[in-house]
């Protein structure tokens, strides 16, 4: 009995050695799988939970606008006298639209210029216009310019008759040519700045600019309009 007791005593401190000694098991880790490749990943952002100069970094972000275009102003007319204009301009204003009445340059169509090219001097210039004085062919000499010292047969509207003129020195034995040249006028318009325009309604606009006014609605940039630029 005394050899059974000694047998369960050892067996008994060797099984709470070994549970002493045996390794702790790790606790359980729960895995993530990554995102799959190709797949974006997107974070959420809580606004209440970020500090304020972050919030004001995104609302700065998000208040600027994609892009960025050159501010567009709208014409309104041509008008025949400044009187007119001052009088649309003050409806306008009754309605809350800022405008200002200019004097702006147009491209009103083209001008065909008959010409001789210039001549070595100004006296060459006027020897070649007494000849052709002689032979009493309207002309004279171009004074400054590109084709100073040159001589002009006239200047044309239209180009059928620059090309007669043209023709008729080139029997007289004269090589003319044609330059084309723009053709502009003075023309009073109202200017609006950008975004005044959206402030009037279709039927304002009739009201102000009828059809039988010969006037119209044009938009240009503030820029080529501010700096004097011909306007087609």
């Amino acid at each position: 009995m005394r050899l059974v007791f000694v047998v369960l005593v050892v067996m008994n401190g060797l099984l709470f050695g070994w549970q002493l000694l045996r390794p702790a098991e790790e606790p359980s880790v729960a895995v993530a799988s990554a995102p799959a490749a190709g797949t974006a990943a997107r974070s959420l952002i809580i606004i209440d939970e970020m500090d304020t100069d972050a919030r004001e970094v995104l609302a700065k972000a998000s208040a600027k606008p994609a892009s960025s275009s050159a501010p567009i102003c709208t014409l309104a007319g041509p008008f025949v006298d400044a009187d007119r204009g001052a009088i649309v301009r003050e409806r306008l204003r009754a309605l809350g639209v800022e405008s200002n009445l200019q004097s702006l340059e147009i491209t009103a169509g083209e001008s065909y210029w008959v010409y001789l090219p210039p001549e070595s001097s100004q006296e060459q210039a006027l020897r070649r216009l007494h000849e052709l004085q002689a032979k009493q062919v309207d002309s004279y000499v171009i004074p400054k310019g590109e084709l100073a010292n040159g001589i002009s047969f006239g200047m044309f509207t239209q180009k059928p008759l620059a090309e007669a003129r043209k023709q008729e020195m080139e029997r007289l034995g004269y090589s003319a040519q044609i330059r084309i040249l723009p053709r502009t006028q003075k023309e009073m318009w109202l200017v609006l700045g950008p975004g005044q325009a959206l402030r009037v309604g279709d039927a304002v606009w009739s009201e102000l600019l009828p059809e039988d006014g010969g006037q119209e609605i044009r938009q240009n940039l503030c820029s080529a309009v501010a700096s004097g630029d011909k306007f087609h």
